[in-house]
């Protein structure tokens, strides 16, 4: 799961982590996770799917999305972007998470 379904979930999430605010993208990443969680612990398919990622130990990965926004943010791979298109361009609503 980590090293295979993971990265391929969270490319690009520099770009789409705004979505994450939205139960449905939520609910559907966690679906996917859920099915990887129930293959690894081979429990049955009714169990929860907070119970199956903790028996399998992995983080939900809205949260690892989330702190992967954070942390790019924070280093600056992404300030440096937002700062370019702030100076370049007028001002668009569709960028007023970066505030």
């Amino acid at each position: 799961w980590g090293k295979a379904l993971e990265p391929m979930m969270l490319n690009g999430v520099a770009v789409w982590g705004k979505a994450l605010e939205r139960k449905t993208v939520v609910k559907q990443l966690r679906s996917v996770q859920r099915k990887a969680a129930l293959a690894m612990t081979r429990c049955f398919k009714t169990t929860k799917a907070e119970v199956a990622l903790a028996l399998a130990g992995l983080t939900p990965v809205d949260l690892v999305a989330k702190e992967l926004v954070v942390l790019q943010y924070s280093h600056g791979t992404l300030r440096g972007r937002m700062e370019e298109l702030r100076d370049g361009c007028a001002w668009s609503p569709h960028l007023a998470f970066v505030r």
